[in-house]
């Protein structure tokens, strides 16, 4: 049992559940590591339900595609791009009025530093975490991202 709480944790940490998931992920390596205990002190009863809570605790945890750290501006006549459209997009901030976060983050790469108006279409605007959300990587039109909630990130 102890094994499979092992490479479930692991398989946890691979997809990210450690930033994605970090309650969950917290407590199934706080139950793994007393599980590990209770098996070294040879308490195999308390190991196996210790080991058990592990993978009850991270059974909801599933592979996910990150929201997107950066985003390359595209022309307004497509996407009607600006600071306030991106930042209400649900992979950004689902909400328009934080636009000011993707100013500032990107303020010194834009052509006019003091315009948040003028942002070109080819830049790569960097998307800042403002809820310790997990991002990473470029939006990618052909992925299927979760939508951003500064409570529970990537339902």
């Amino acid at each position: 049992m102890l094994l499979r709480a092992k490479s479930r944790l692991d398989y946890a940490r691979s997809i990210h559940a450690d930033e994605n998931y970090p309650v969950a992920f917290g407590a199934a390596l706080d139950y793994y590591n007393q599980a590990q205990n209770a098996y070294d002190k040879e308490d195999f009863d308390t190991a196996a339900l210790l080991a058990q809570k592990v993978l009850d605790t991270l059974a909801g945890i599933k592979g996910m595609n990150p929201l997107p750290k950066f985003y390359i501006v595209q022309p307004w006549e497509l996407t009607r791009d600006c600071l306030w459209n991106i930042s209400g997009r649900t992979y950004v901030y689902n909400n328009p009025w934080l636009w000011e976060n993707l100013y500032e983050a990107n303020k010194s790469i834009l052509p006019e530093p003091e315009n948040p108006n003028l942002i070109l279409p080819g830049m790569k605007l960097e998307i800042p975490s403002i809820s310790g959300e997990y991002r990473s990587g470029t939006y990618d039109p052909d992925m299927t991202y979760g939508t951003y909630s500064p409570i529970n990130i990537n339902k």
